[in-house]
């Protein structure tokens, strides 16, 4: 069975409880077994060939992390942002309206 493995190489110290079920990266690795690996191109065919691509399940891992970290008032917004990998908080402000419709205050307010 294939893993994809997602890392962030900005998270070398992280705090307890920053990092959640998956670091983030722009590097992707593929492991098929403890020997083989695939290319990036052989990986974002078979996962086209799957009906999806690398920035769906990117964007879909970031969405269900974020509604996490949202829902934590202990985390600063700017945190994250960081902490999903995005360059800036206005790209994470503008990840949360399109998934959630409304902008990340709101969605923290809303989910207490």
């Amino acid at each position: 069975m294939a893993s994809l493995i997602i890392s962030n190489p900005q998270a070398q110290n992280p705090r307890p409880g920053d990092v959640g079920e998956v670091d983030f990266t722009y590097t992707i690795t593929a492991e098929l077994d403890s020997t083989a690996t695939v290319s990036r191109q052989t990986l974002y065919r078979r996962l086209e060939d799957e009906g999806t691509s690398f920035e769906a399940l990117l964007d879909d891992i970031r969405r269900r992390s974020a509604a996490r970290y949202l829902a934590e008032p202990s985390h600063a917004l700017n945190d994250v942002a960081f902490l999903l990998g995005f360059g800036d908080y206005s790209a994470f402000h503008r990840a949360v309206r399109r998934w959630f419709a409304v902008s990340p205050h709101t969605y923290r307010q809303q989910s207490r």
